[in-house]
């Protein structure tokens, strides 16, 4: 039986979120250890509204996504939460781990990383973060969202929008050019995470808030696997394009294993388009356009 999605659910009402509140630290805590004032966000992603308080120390650096506020902006919502979380952006000491546990204990999820830690009720959709997740904060947020919505599929990937219409995602290691390309090609959707999702249409991409990206929803033309070399595209079968997308998919529950990514992605590669893109930064951005929307025809 499918599980029934949550994303159209209509949360009860709440009051109006406020832009800031101020939260204060427990009086016996050193001075070093008082949170400075907290910033609430409350935004959509993927149609789910989310509210995030974020503190940090005082003593702390610069945060490392202090433009937060300006990625955020754009996905602003008045739609009351489904999902409210806290996040401290002060990291956890995690001695000698090097790799993600998660674990779940009926519905309470915990999920340790270095530097990380998160604790997330399933339930009452409440939770806490604290430190800097593997990939950002927005990677673990649409991790938690696949839980929602057995439909949505996140991948490490950016995508673009192009001019001839259509979105192209790009799947690929680090460095291999998945910011370049949607910096130069056309209109950003996102730059390090995008997720699909299955409509009575077709395949569609949502925006994600990274890097500039668009709170969109667009028709999903192709899925590019990057690699260097000579300009060329090389189309993929069903089953070499699931071994290839497999590695990027990004689910954070502990029964999101192997088996779910490769239900997740056994429809996609059947019904969408999926090549190896070999190119070089001179194929930029007029070469690759071209084999891309050739791509869609």
């Amino acid at each position: 039986m499918r599980r029934r999605s949550n994303l159209d659910e209509t949360p009860p009402a709440t009051a109006p979120p406020t832009s800031a509140e101020v939260e204060v630290g427990d009086p016996t805590d050193p001075p070093s250890a008082q949170v400075s004032p907290a910033q609430r966000f409350r935004f959509e992603l993927c149609g789910l509204p989310v509210t995030l308080t974020v503190t940090r120390e005082v003593d702390q650096g610069p945060s490392p996504r202090a433009d937060l506020p300006a990625l955020l902006a754009p996905f602003t919502t008045d739609r009351p939460p489904l999902w409210r979380l806290a996040w401290n952006r002060r990291g956890v000491a995690t001695p000698g781990r090097s790799t993600v546990q998660t674990t779940l204990d009926g519905g309470e999820l915990a999920v340790d990383a270095p530097g990380f830690s998160a604790r997330l009720d399933l339930r009452r959709r409440r939770g806490e973060l604290r430190g800097a997740p593997p990939g950002g904060i927005v990677t673990c947020l649409l991790g938690v969202l696949a839980h929602e919505a057995i439909d949505l599929l996140p991948l490490h990937a950016s995508a673009v929008t192009l001019e001839e219409g259509g979105a192209h995602g790009f799947c690929g290691p680090g460095g291999m050019g998945k910011t370049t390309l949607a910096r130069s090609l056309g209109h950003g959707l996102a730059d390090d995470v995008i997720v699909l999702r299955r409509r009575p249409s077709g395949w569609v991409v949502h925006g994600t808030p990274f890097w500039e990206g668009r709170p969109a929803t667009e028709r999903l033309d192709g899925l590019h696997l990057l690699v260097h070399g000579p300009l060329a595209r090389r189309p993929l079968s069903p089953r070499a394009a699931l071994r290839r997308l497999l590695p990027a998919v990004r689910l954070v529950l502990p029964e999101a294993g192997p088996q779910r990514a490769l239900a997740l992605l056994a429809r996609p590669v059947e019904e969408v388009t999926v090549d190896e893109l070999c190119f070089s930064l001179a194929d930029l951005p007029d070469g690759v356009r071209q084999l891309c929307t050739g791509a869609a025809r």
